[in-house]
């Protein structure tokens, strides 16, 4: 649970806001913590936590070790640079021990998940 990796003079918030909104399934932090949760197949769950006096936002993704589905490939060609793109097929043509598109994919998400509180703050 969240409260477990909170300090203990900090109150933990709603963990998610119910409503139709843009913060749908954003996770609310306490006023003065910033953090980031993840978790795919086979991992339960990450959570990073930090005071937000010594951090700005935090960002993180986990994803299984294989490559990227068709859906989610076509979606990672509207986040990603050409250039970045280009790279993950040269990196995958040299070797296929890392799934260079999903680590691509991951990367933006944890980005993602860092850019968007500073973007649309919680009300």
């Amino acid at each position: 649970m969240i409260e477990d990796v909170l300090p203990a003079d900090v109150m933990p918030a709603e963990a998610f806001d119910d409503d139709a909104d843009i913060h749908h399934r954003a996770l609310q932090w306490p006023v003065g913590v910033v953090g980031s949760m993840t978790h795919c197949s086979g991992y339960r769950a990450a959570a990073v936590v930090a005071r937000a006096d010594r951090l700005h936002s935090v960002g993180s993704d986990a994803e299984e070790s294989a490559p990227l589905p068709g859906d989610l490939l076509d979606l990672l060609d509207l986040v990603v640079l050409p250039t970045e793109r280009d790279l993950v097929e040269r990196l995958g043509a040299q070797s296929d021990a890392v799934p260079w598109d999903r680590s691509l994919f991951s990367c933006q998400d944890a980005v993602h998940k860092a850019w968007f509180p500073s973007l649309f703050p919680c009300p």
